[in-house]
């Protein structure tokens, strides 16, 4: 395995130990039941096991594996919670720092194993990363629709033959970082054939996994650059609609940074929260002709949720404040006139005008 390099997230509860249902915080967590769809020979028969991984594998238990997961403060236990599984190029199942933030701020709960890099057993990290999806909706609010496999280099190959062959599994889709593997055989342009991963294509698994989300996301230096274009334009070809590729220019064979991880997010936040997404692009259309306050009523619905609206909210939020401070200045003198333009400014700018609803308050005396 090549020399490979991950920033970990250090947590000062990480040698907790979790099996209390819905428990938040980082801890490490084991199971004692298994989900029958990762059996060998349900993997056989979907005919995707890699060529070199085509023997019976060493027995397999689930309660020898520990699992790193970090939930949320905000999960709330009657809200559905979107589950994020990442399969580890290394013997680490802990979250990697750079994803933390984009998973906080949209709720989303962690699950990763340990001792699945790698160096393991294909079978083994496969049927892990199924375990953790089975063991954690036992214990948490998951949602049914919104559980998303991803990795880092070798990590992102396994979690991108996951997304395919297990789709009832892994039901949004998946993030495939510095590393995927396409599904058929493919020519480069000196007609040089790439296998697929697949022995046989199955149409129905993947018709039921075309719907999903994909993010492809590698670095302008990163040797597996060719693989994720090749495999991304093949999901093109295939017919994929939800799917996006992001190359940073800098990145090399490294798990993309957070800024690249949030740039993946924001395009998957319009299948994660379909409601919101599309209160935020109304909105975006509502600030663009300066209709603010119905812009700031449209983001009252999903600021909370979607980074990008919190970012418009916070804009139009401080054109009132500038107007505010602006008014305040022009008519320090004329508490008439002030209160007047208060009034315009509050009405243009809606929910977002606090500081000129508070000095129009300040204004008027009260009956």
């Amino acid at each position: 395995m090549k020399k490979f390099t991950m920033a970990i997230v250090a947590f000062a509860a990480a040698m907790a130990y979790g099996s209390e249902p819905h428990q938040k915080g980082a801890f490490q967590i084991s199971f004692d039941s298994t989900d029958s769809r990762g059996a060998v020979a349900e993997m056989y028969a979907k005919r995707h096991l890699l060529k070199e991984s085509n023997k019976t594998p060493p027995e397999y238990a689930v309660g020898e594996y520990t699992f790193q997961a970090v939930v949320p403060e905000s999960y709330d236990k009657a809200k559905p919670a979107g589950l994020f599984v990442w399969v580890s190029p290394t013997d680490s199942g802990a979250v990697p720092s750079q994803v933390v933030e984009a998973l906080a701020r949209r709720g989303i709960i962690y699950i990763g194993a340990n001792k699945a890099g790698n160096d393991a057993n294909v079978y083994f990290r496969f049927r892990a990363a199924i375990d953790a999806v089975y063991n954690m909706k036992k214990l948490y609010n998951i949602d049914p629709k919104k559980i998303i496999i991803s990795g880092s280099s070798g990590g992102g190959r396994c979690a991108s033959m996951l997304a395919i062959t297990y789709p009832d599994v892994f039901t949004f889709g998946g993030v495939y970082c510095i590393g995927c593997n396409f599904f058929d055989d493919v020519l480069d342009e000196q007609k040089r054939k790439y296998r697929g991963f697949w022995e046989k294509r199955n149409s129905n698994l993947l018709g039921a996994a075309k719907p999903h989300y994909y993010a492809f996301l590698t670095g302008g230096k990163d040797y597996n650059k060719p693989d994720t274009m090749r495999c991304y334009e093949g999901y093109k070809k295939s017919g994929f609609k939800n799917i996006m590729y992001h190359e940073n220019p800098a990145l090399d064979h490294n798990t993309p940074h957070a800024e690249d991880f949030e740039t993946a997010f924001r395009f998957l936040d319009a299948g994660l929260f379909p409601k919101q997404y599309a209160a935020f692009k109304a909105a975006e259309k509502s600030f663009k002709t300066k209709s603010y306050a119905a812009a700031a009523t449209k983001l009252s619905s999903c600021k909370d949720v979607l980074p990008e609206a919190q970012n418009l909210w916070d804009e139009i939020c401080e054109l009132a404040d500038a107007d505010t401070a602006k008014a305040e200045e022009q008519y320090s003198t004329d508490a008439a006139k002030l209160k007047l333009k208060l009034k315009t400014i509050a009405s243009k700018y809606g929910a977002c005008a606090t500081r000129a609803k508070e000095r129009l308050a300040e204004l008027t005396p009260a009956k």
